[in-house]
């Protein structure tokens, strides 16, 4: 699906309608649609002069529209879809009524929407589960990042995976770094990162999410650390994992200077954690990051957090998107003090999953890839998963595990399940 957004007509927008438009005719017949979006104004009844006059400029424009969705605050009135149906030279089949509604999944499978799809039955009862979800307890999940603030498209997908399962209440990491006696506004800083601990404290569970440079590192390292220590639900994505390997290496195996060779420009620690890929040139910047699909084997299939959540699968596809990795001289130390690594690349030297017994902490977790990248609505990311059962009920997390049976997709085990859990997984992956 390719999506031109602005306003027919723009001058920003020329090039790339004449492209679309050379584009389906040197394509086989069929095989691309035009779909317009226009607004309907309801000004004491439905207007069609907006859509009609779009449809004319992109007429002009050489491109003649397959269908037409219509926002409009009600449904499209029968009236009115004949009127654009004559006007614009389109069937009236093809006029799709996308009018207000309080949940949006209803939207594609809407009566009296134009459309008569078989294919929408499984997608109407995923909307039925949304439903239920709406009515369930909500889920308040800490996001500790550093981009915009939580908003904006920075966290784009993880912010759509949580926010529709639970209420994400996001803490600055810069916030949550303990500053220096010596500091110029020691108090101050002191008191906004008691203000982070306390959200942070009062959150069924935490999420870290990827990222690049040295700002708000060591506020995320004190999250996985305050999260292990409070055993409260832990998914660390890429940098969220280095962090957490970070912090373990410094309040477990007891290495004060253990950081990553990322933020150690000027050399200062001999424990470097997290190392740059050797494989990589370090003297360009471009073009030297581990991109792209990839298997990821489970070490221990039989018994790991990680496998059980995937359905017990030997190895599975998950997309990647760093330059780091974890330090391999280390993994015996923190093997030994319970640390499991329960996920690794077909090499079996570079570490993708980290994990602790469900007996020492009800979930706790860390992965290399990026598993918000392959969630979808029905068919959502086993990691935030996880995340989101146990930020729901950490006693049960073993009597989660069991509910991903290896003969059922994760899919089908959460449409099964009629238990609140599913209901907020299921509103978990509801992105594009």
């Amino acid at each position: 699906m390719i999506e031109l957004g602005g306003t027919i007509g723009d001058i920003e927008s020329m090039p790339f309608i004449e492209a679309l438009r050379q584009l389906k005719f040197q394509l086989p017949e069929n095989s691309l649609a035009w779909c317009h979006c226009s607004y309907i104004p309801n000004m004491s009844g439905q207007k069609t002069k907006p859509t009609q006059h779009s449809v004319k400029a992109l007429l002009g424009l050489g491109v003649q529209p397959d269908m037409i969705i219509c926002r409009c605050p009600d449904p499209v009135l029968e009236e009115t879809r004949k009127k654009i149906a004559n006007q614009c030279a389109i069937q009236s089949g093809r006029i799709i009524s996308a009018h207000d509604v309080a949940n949006l999944f209803h939207v594609p499978g809407m009566p009296g929407s134009g459309k008569n799809l078989r294919t929408l039955n499984d997608w109407e009862k995923f909307a039925k589960q949304v439903d239920q979800a709406e009515a369930a307890m909500p889920v308040t999940i800490a996001f500790v990042g550093k981009y915009n603030k939580g908003g904006g498209d920075a966290y784009q997908s993880v912010v759509a995976a949580l926010n529709h399962a639970a209420v994400a209440e996001w803490i600055d990491a810069t916030h949550l770094e303990l500053p220096s006696k010596d500091a110029r506004n020691y108090e101050e800083l002191m008191r906004r990162a008691q203000e982070a601990e306390a959200l942070l404290k009062a959150a069924d569970g935490v999420f870290v999410p990827g990222g690049f440079g040295d700002r708000g590192v060591e506020g995320k390292a004190r999250a996985a650390s305050l999260a292990r220590e409070w055993k409260k639900p832990y998914l660390g994505v890429c940098l969220g994992m280095q962090v957490a390997l970070i912090s373990f290496a410094r309040d477990v195996l007891g290495i004060a200077d253990a950081t990553s060779e990322e933020f150690d420009s000027f050399k200062t620690s001999k424990n470097h954690v997290i190392i740059f890929m050797p494989e990589i040139s370090k003297e360009t910047m471009g073009a030297n990051m581990r991109l792209g699909a990839r298997y990821v084997e489970f070490t221990n299939p039989e018994n790991s957090l990680a496998s059980s959540l995937y359905g017990g699968q030997q190895r599975v596809m998950e997309r990647h998107r760093h330059r780091y990795e974890f330090n391999i001289a280390y993994k015996e130390r923190m093997e030994s003090k319970g640390l499991i690594f329960s996920g690794q690349d077909e090499t079996k030297e570079r570490m993708d999953i980290i994990e602790m017994s469900t007996k020492e902490h009800p979930f706790f977790m860390g992965v290399q890839y990026h598993p918000e990248y392959k969630s979808r609505p029905g068919t959502p990311s086993p990691a935030f998963y996880g995340l989101v059962a146990a930020a729901s009920n950490p006693k049960q997390v073993d009597e989660m595990l069991l509910k991903c049976r290896p003969h059922l997709s994760l899919a089908e085990t959460l449409m099964l399940e009629n238990c609140n859990v599913c209901n907020f997984v299921l509103l978990c992956f509801s992105f594009w």
